[in-house]
């Protein structure tokens, strides 16, 4: 219930990028660049007075181990079932100037089609929290860059690298009187690097991408998280030409059973954010026929 709710509130809400802008209401319109924000983002996080020797207390080094058993919601007697499991590693490292480096890399194998192991793409990436407003509000951001391991991104998709920049803002609702329970927007831009315009099948590569991704947490214990996360993303191809917008629907739960032992139950829907026409909305909080459900268990040390 927590999580078709607020699925549905942020259906409703009017957030939208056009051309590098973006749109917050109707009646309070406000319009920032990508430029202007992402040049404030480098700013912030450059200028942050945190010091390496705050964190030297702290673990510098995390790895986490994860697998995780993946199925679409189709039958199992269905030809249209498919399943899948992953294993990957997490490894993460406190840097100077109070940032996050980390590295992520995993392998999926497949159950239903082909039956192959395959390599997936490796992302390394950047986070640092720049500044706190008052105690309920935190700024942050994060950056990543795309290695193309995998044989659909080499091969057939022929992409050299792909970074992503974004800044984010948390709330914690208890400014409101909703304990535990925090809110989270996170906009987005990526650019893709391909060897050509179009992929072995002479269909047009992605360029650039633009995303809105806003979360909702609810932690009523510590060893507890429920979270509901909705993705509008809109994407351009090497013709400038604009795709139609697409969404996800992200609902999980959470639990630490040890410190070092945590177990997640994750469904995902996403689809196309309008029907053919451009017009006509496509969003459903749930659809059986394109949902997937993900069942993981992870060990960090």
């Amino acid at each position: 219930f927590f999580g078709i709710a607020f699925a549905n509130l942020l259906y409703k809400l009017p957030t939208y990028f056009i051309n590098g802008k973006f749109t917050l209401g109707d009646q309070m319109t406000k319009l920032f660049t990508l430029k202007k924000i992402f040049s404030l983002t480098l700013i912030l996080s450059l200028s942050s007075p945190t010091s390496y020797a705050d964190l030297k207390e702290e673990k510098i080094f995390n790895t986490t181990i994860y697998a995780s058993t993946n199925s679409n919601m189709y039958k199992f007697s269905s030809t249209e079932y498919s399943a899948s499991s992953d294993l990957g590693v997490n490894i993460e490292a406190k840097i100077p100037f109070a940032i996050i480096a980390g590295i992520d890399a995993s392998v999926s194998k497949d159950f239903t089609q082909d039956r192959e192991q395959k390599i997936n793409d490796s992302t390394i990436y950047f986070a640092k929290v720049l500044f706190n407003l008052g105690q309920y509000i935190k700024f942050a951001t994060t950056s990543s860059v795309v290695v193309p391991t995998s044989e659909v991104s080499r091969v057939e998709k022929g992409l050299r690298t792909a970074v992503a920049i974004g800044p984010s803002i948390t709330f914690d609702l208890a400014m409101i009187g909703l304990k535990y329970v925090t809110f989270k927007y996170s906009p987005s831009f990526s650019k893709n690097f391909h060897k050509f315009t179009t992929d072995a099948s002479n269909k047009m590569n992605t360029s650039y991408s633009i995303k809105n991704k806003f979360g909702l947490t609810y932690t009523p214990w510590d060893f507890l998280i429920l979270a509901s996360t909705l993705t509008l993303a809109d994407t351009w191809s090497y013709r400038d030409t604009r795709r139609i917008p697409s969404f996800e629907n992200r609902y999980s739960i959470n639990a630490n059973v040890t410190d070092e032992i945590g177990i997640s139950l994750e469904l995902v829907y996403g689809d196309s954010l309008y029907k053919a026409n451009g017009h006509d909305t496509n969003y459903k909080l749930l659809n059986e026929e394109k949902g997937n459900i993900s069942l993981g268990v992870s060990y960090a040390f």
